[in-house]
């Protein structure tokens, strides 16, 4: 079975189902820049564009964090990426602009 194949079987060839099935790791992760990854969640957006470096930003509502001295200072970046008939998500973290996590 290819990677392809196993993508496919398993998350329907989704990104927003890989994100799913990942919800645990990426509500560590985001908890480490201080969101509330459970809150944020349903808006991500994964747009294919730009070079590698550019992201579709979260927006509306703000971010949620898990402090009231974060809010406004966490982000929530993400794309869809796209390699070997694969296309996949990817999520930033930031707080204070500073990367906090990547998935």
């Amino acid at each position: 079975m290819t990677l392809n194949d196993f993508y496919a079987d398993r998350f329907g060839s989704d990104p927003f189902s890989l994100i799913e099935a990942a919800r645990d790791e990426l509500t560590e992760l985001a908890q480490m820049a201080g969101i509330n990854w459970p809150a944020c969640s349903d808006n991500i957006q994964l747009n294919p564009r730009g070079g590698v470096e550019r992201y579709s930003s979260y927006n509306k509502p703000p971010r949620e964090a898990h402090e009231k001295s974060l809010k406004g200072r966490v982000e929530i970046y993400s794309r869809l990426e796209h390699s070997k008939g694969i296309d996949y998500p990817f999520i930033n973290f930031a707080h204070k602009a500073s990367d906090a996590g990547s998935w």
